[in-house]
C-alpha cells in the first residue's frame, strides 16, 4: 500500500516535469516520509485513546532524536516497523497506568545509558553510519541521554507522566540497540 502510493505520488510528480530522474530512489523517500507519518499518528491516537497524548508526543520526540545518534534496530517492512512502534507506546500506556517503582525505572535507565555509552552507534543495513561519524554520533548519544535523563530526574516532583516518557525513550532506544547488536 505505501509502496503503491509513494510510486503514484512520484508518477505523478514526473508527470508536471519536477521529477525527471532517479524515481526509485523518490518513491524510497515518500515510502519512508508515508511510513513516518503512518507511526507518528498511530502513536498519537493511542495517546488520545488512553489520555495521555503529551505523554505519547514527548516519547516519540525524545526516541526519534536519541535513535538518530545510537541507530539500532529497523525492520524490515513498514509493517513490522509499525508494529514495534505501537508496541513501544502500548508499553509506556501500561507503565503510565501501572507505573515500576522509580528505583526500577532510574537503575534501568542508567543501565541503558551506560549501554548506549558502551555500544552506540549502532549500523544497520538501512543506516550505514560513515567511520569518521562514529565518534560524533557516540558523543551526540551520550549527552542526549544523558540530558533526558536529567530533565526526567528534574520532572520526577512536577510531571511524573512525562519523566516516565523521556525515561522508557531511552530504554526503548537502548533495546532497540541491544536487539541489533545481538541480530549481528
Amino acid at each position: 500500500m505505501i509502496h503503491s502510493l509513494s510510486n503514484s505520488i512520484v508518477t505523478y510528480l514526473a508527470s508536471l516535469g519536477i521529477i525527471k530522474n532517479e524515481k526509485e530512489i523518490y518513491a524510497y523517500g515518500f515510502e519512508l516520509v508515508i511510513s513516518f507519518f503512518i507511526n507518528v499518528l498511530i502513536s498519537i491516537i493511542i495517546g488520545m485513546i488512553f489520555s495521555c497524548l503529551i505523554e505519547v508526543i514527548i516519547f516519540l520526540l525524545s526516541f526519534i532524536i536519541l535513535r538518530s545518534y545510537t541507530g539500532g534496530y529497523h525492520a524490515n517492512t513498514h509493517l513490522k516497523c509499525t508494529v514495534c512502534m505501537v508496541i513501544a507506546i502500548l508499553i509506556l500506556v501500561l507503565n503510565l497506568r501501572y507505573q515500576l517503582p522509580i528505583l526500577v525505572l532510574g537503575t534501568l535507565s542508567v543501565l541503558s545509558i551506560l549501554f548506549i555509552s558502551i555500544i552506540c552507534p549502532i549500523e544497520n543495513v538501512n543506516k550505514i553510519i560513515d567511520v569518521s561519524d562514529y565518534p560524533e554520533f557516540k558523543r551526540k548519544a551520550i549527552v542526549i541521554s544523558f540530558l533526558l535523563l536529567c530533565v526526567a530526574f528534574l520532572l520526577k516532583n512536577i510531571a511524573f507522566t512525562c519523566s516516565i516518557s523521556l525515561t522508557y525513550s531511552i530504554i526503548i532506544v537502548s533495546i532497540s540497540a541491544l536487539i541489533e547488536e545481538v541480530r549481528k
